[in-house]
């Protein structure tokens, strides 16, 4: 899976947004969210986290913005051999 969101400023800290990732998955997850849904919001959770400096003090606002530029590629849900 690959995954990208356009963070409108620069990247501060990446402390914390691997948290925020998780959060913004299960998140999406237990809204219903389809997994290419729940990747998106991950993705722009973990993105907003890193454009401010220190863990878990971005807004909803910066998510949901990013969450509009969020593009998920490449999931594959069989486990079978390639």
């Amino acid at each position: 899976v690959h995954g990208r969101a356009e963070p409108s400023g620069p990247i501060l800290s990446a402390v914390g947004s691997g948290d925020a990732f998780a959060a913004g998955y299960v998140a999406g997850r237990l809204e219903g969210g389809s997994l290419e849904e729940s990747l998106g919001l991950a993705l722009a959770c973990g993105t907003a986290n890193a454009s401010v400096f220190g863990p878990g003090f971005f807004v909803r606002s910066d998510a949901e913005r990013l969450l509009a530029s969020a593009r998920i590629e490449g999931i594959r849900l069989d486990s079978g051999p390639d």
